[in-house]
């Protein structure tokens, strides 16, 4: 049973801590990070910035598309993130499903704002949506911290087949040389 005066914060943000340290070592994770996450994962928007930059160049830029592309992009990825922590840590963790939900719903919330208010200046929603779309792969990184296929722990007994006190298979019966 928990302690009456228990402070739920000062444990969450213990969790989020080992969360965001964990996966610090692990080449397995920067890979699906970089590669992943923010390569495939933000696909549209590195084709967009491509376009907006070109666009730069000529001197016809329009930060629209780019814009969309970011505002689509975070609330997808929290989104997606919130669900998996739903999932895994139903009956387990009750402060990291709140969190799931609470970084789904700001992020939610964010990006309608973004895509729906016409009265925010360009350079603003920009900004918002850049550092919305950082936040995000923070959101992800806290998500995945303890996912085990994204650790790079070796499996010593792979070489011998098994554990040493393991019968092997087969049989040398009728063999021979």
């Amino acid at each position: 049973m928990d302690e009456p005066n228990i402070n739920g914060f000062r444990i969450l943000g213990a969790e989020l801590k080992r969360r965001l340290l964990a996966p610090v070592p692990h080449v397995t994770f920067w890979a699906y990070l970089l590669v992943g996450v923010i390569g495939f994962g933000g696909l549209a928007v590195w084709g967009e910035l491509g376009i907006y930059i070109a666009g730069l160049i000529k001197g016809g830029a329009s930060v629209d598309h780019l814009k969309v592309s970011m505002v689509t992009f975070f609330p997808a990825l929290v989104g997606s993130v919130a669900v998996q922590l739903v999932f895994e840590e139903a009956g387990r963790d009750k402060r990291m499903m709140a969190f799931a939900i609470t970084m789904g719903g700001i992020f939610c919330v964010l990006g309608l704002i973004l895509t729906f208010d016409p009265d925010l200046a360009d350079w603003f929603a920009m900004l918002i949506a850049t550092l919305s779309c950082l936040a995000s792969v923070f959101v992800w990184w806290i998500a995945n911290g303890f996912n085990p296929a994204f650790t790079d722990k070796l499996n010593l007994d792979a070489p011998l087949g098994g554990p040493v006190s393991q019968a092997p298979s087969g049989s040398l019966t009728n063999f021979r040389t």
